[in-house]
């Protein structure tokens, strides 16, 4: 855990190594993912004084810690900062988009192309199905289901529990358009 939702929100995170996870537990009691975060990522920006999601580390990470009162005294960092919050709302705006319109299978290939990228080859996926069905509202058994179905497809090939060699790209990327 590096910080819990509703705690206090004087600092951002920027990931030098690993994933992390933010999370909220909704008014009946289910936890969705907000989203996942990478290296090179900025991470807990909030617009208020508390938090609104939790995060967690998923993998090892190594993060920088930035707290709010020391971004108005370096205009470098305040850029960062800006940019940052630009990213974060272009992905809550896709996000917001793929939960409202996709079906599960463009869901779950969107997902897959977002976290492999246009040049991986054998991506690793480092958070479960439970994590990747809570991100994509969507139940675990669905998101088995699809990757199942896309394994017998051809479309992938799940080389151990956590990683997967995309072998026809075209299709997660025309049903993730």
């Amino acid at each position: 855990m590096i910080y819990s939702e509703g705690g206090r929100a004087d600092r951002a995170f920027y990931i030098r190594r690993g994933v992390v996870r933010t999370s909220r537990v909704s008014a009946t009691g289910r936890r969705e993912v907000g989203d996942f975060y990478g290296p090179g990522s900025v991470y807990g920006l909030e617009s208020g004084a508390a938090r609104c999601f939790a995060a967690e580390a998923v993998t090892d990470c190594e993060f920088l810690i930035v707290f709010r009162h020391e971004i108005r005294f370096d205009p470098q960092l305040q850029q960062a900062i800006d940019a940052a919050m630009r990213l974060e709302l272009a992905r809550m705006q896709d996000h917001l988009s793929l939960l409202r319109r996709m079906s599960a299978r463009e869901k779950v290939a969107s997902f897959l192309t977002r976290l492999s990228g246009p040049h991986a080859v054998s991506p690793a996926l480092p958070m479960g199905r439970q994590d990747v069905a809570d991100f994509l509202g969507l139940t675990m058994e669905t998101v088995s289901r699809v990757l199942s179905q896309f394994e017998r497809d051809g479309v992938l090939r799940f080389a151990g529990p956590r990683q997967f060699e995309v072998h026809r790209p075209q299709v997660l990327a025309a049903l993730a358009a």
